[in-house]
């Protein structure tokens, strides 16, 4: 789908208009950059609010290696679960963003199913 990027705009104090047109943007080529080795996820739970929300579509690219600070879609448990991964130090873990949740440690080997490489947010 190509959309029309028509300038930028100042998200702090007011800015006298919109500058100038871009060439049009295809989402697909904004936010995948391996097509073949990227899915998409919707998202549910709090864990890691604020910078994912319920309803939010994480592009998870899998073809990616985690590095520490990645998002990543990692298995818990046999369970699926989206956190911050932290591999420096002595126990890898993985972080929610809500601090009313715990670290998780990993034991083992770190199972990741993908690096999530966009957050897609619809606000109405």
């Amino acid at each position: 789908m190509d959309t029309q990027i028509i300038g930028s705009i100042v998200c702090g104090f007011p800015s006298p208009g919109i500058e100038n047109r871009e060439d049009p943007l295809d989402f697909n080529d904004l936010l995948v950059r391996h097509p073949s080795s990227t899915y998409c996820l919707r998202a549910s739970g709090d864990s890691m609010e604020p910078l994912i929300m319920p309803g939010d579509v994480l592009v998870t690219d899998r073809s990616l290696r985690p590095r520490d600070g990645d998002i990543i879609v990692a298995e818990v448990d046999g369970l699926f679960t989206a956190k911050r991964v932290c591999i420096h130090g002595e126990c890898p873990s993985l972080v929610a963003e809500n601090p009313s949740y715990s670290r998780i440690p990993v034991t083992g080997e770190l199972v990741s199913f993908g690096v999530v490489t966009a957050i897609v947010r619809q606000l109405r």
